[in-house]
Parts: C-alpha cells; structure tokens; sequence
C-alpha cells in the first residue's frame, strides 16, 4: 500500500508544474482518490470593473483568464486524474485545492470538474455565495480546521454548496455542528471524515491512530446524527513517511466507511 502511494505520488508531481498532492482511497476494490491541485498557470488579465448596478456583488476583483491558461488548468487536472486512474482504478476522483485562487480559476474547470477543496471558511463562504449569485453548479468540500466558533457561518451558508467536512474529530465540534445545521434547517445530511493524527507529531491535528475506541466512539456519535453523515477518515501524514498511511489503512479496516483520505 506505501508504494501505491508512493508511486501515485511521485508521478503525479512530476506531471504537473507547482502541484502539491493530498490523496485519499476508497478500500473494496475500487479505489478513490483525492488529490489537492493547487493551481498554478498563467498570470491571468483583470478585466475593468463592471459597472452595471445589477452585477453580483464580490469581494474578489474582477479577472479574465486567457483560453491557454484556462486550457492549462484542464490539461494539468485531466492528467492528474490519468495517472491516478491508473493505478487506482475507474473509481478514483481527484479534488483541486482551491484556497487563495480566484473563482474564475475555478469557473475554468466547469463542468470538468464541479467539486473542490477550500481551507478557510470566510473564503469558502465567499466563494460558495459568489457562484451562487452567478447560477453556476459548484460544490464544496471543507478541508481546513474547523474552529468551533466559525461552525455556524458554515452552516448557515453552505446549505446548497457544501459537501463534506474533512477535519472534524472530536464529540464537542460534531454536537456543534448538528445543532447548527437544525437551526439552519439543513434539508439534507452534510457528510464528515473524522481526522486522524498518524504521525502523532506535536503539529498535527486529529485523533490519535492508536485510540481505535476514542474513534469508533466518535463513529457511533455521528450515527445518531440525523443530520450528519459519517464517510470515512483523513490524515495529513508526516512528510515522506508512508507508513502514516498504512496505519490510516489499519484503522480503516477497522471501523469502515467509504472514503479514506490521505495529505
């Protein structure tokens, strides 16, 4: 499994240029993985300011990317994805990173791609309320840390774009979240990874990998849940140590799920 990784790793950085990865499998088979794009491509052109009083309003100014930057962000997501199907199978999927990168830099992706990955909630929030505005289909998946004190703007904002969120781990945050999206009135379950720490470094984030209770516990919490919905694991491994990701393999197998998400 570490030289899967290892492989998917290695190829996929030597196709793109300034691409940083993060992958995640499925187990059973079909494989799905998720890699971070941070995109990187031609300087794009501002275009003027709009000066129609109907125009959506915007924190981001305004840009006009040329067709061979837009090409180069397909191309570069298009091969990224090849290589991964290769070696993980039909089921793999690959997530751009979109934190700091204008919306039209995600515009150029659709309908290519219509799901990516935000770090921070105020811009997620601008980000989903932006395409929102615009009548434009993308979808969002929450991959930063999740402080509790920002956990109902995401709710209260992310009722028709946001997916899944990738870093929760702890009772208190999933309690917060569900209470939050009822006062929302959530019409349907938003999906949860619970975070694992498999490096065990002062750094990281999670729970520990080898409190296989503590993370059953918090499992079982999300299956009460109405409005929650339990799909799988993620860590952020330590960098160059392969075994983080058999050790989040290890403990996959013995809670389940189906998406299990490697950094």
């Amino acid at each position: 499994f570490s030289s899967l990784i290892a492989l998917f790793t290695i190829t996929l950085l030597l196709s793109l240029r300034s691409i940083p990865l993060c992958s995640s499998l499925r187990p059973s088979g079909a494989q799905l993985v998720r890699s971070n794009l941070r995109f990187s491509c031609t300087r794009p052109t501002r275009a003027m300011s709009a000066s129609a009083d109907d125009a959506p309003s915007s924190p981001f100014p305004p840009m006009t990317l040329t067709d061979e930057a837009k090409q180069e962000l397909v191309t570069n997501y298009e091969t990224v994805l090849a290589k991964a199907r290769a070696i993980g199978g039909d089921a793999v999927n690959v997530l751009p990173v979109s934190k700091t990168k204008h919306p039209e830099m995600i515009a150029a992706l659709l309908p290519t791609c219509t799901v990516f990955g935000e770090n921070y909630v105020q811009e997620l929030c601008d980000k989903m309320n932006y395409f929102e505005e615009r009548g434009l289909e993308v979808k969002f998946n929450f991959i930063g840390a999740l402080q509790s004190n920002k956990i109902n703007k995401l709710a209260k904002e992310g009722k028709n774009s946001l997916l899944r969120i990738d870093t929760v781990s702890s009772s208190k945050v999933i309690n917060k979240l569900s209470n939050s999206l009822a006062t929302n009135e959530w019409s349907r379950p938003l999906g949860v990874c619970l975070q694992i720490d498999t490096s065990l470094e002062d750094s990281k984030s999670g729970i520990p990998y080898n409190d296989v209770e503590a993370i059953k516990s918090l499992v079982e919490l999300l299956g009460e849940k109405d409005n929650l919905e339990y799909k799988g694991l993620m860590t952020i491994g330590a960098p160059g140590d392969m075994e983080c990701f058999d050790r989040l393999k290890a403990v996959f197998e013995e809670v389940g799920g189906d998406v299990l998400s490697m950094g």
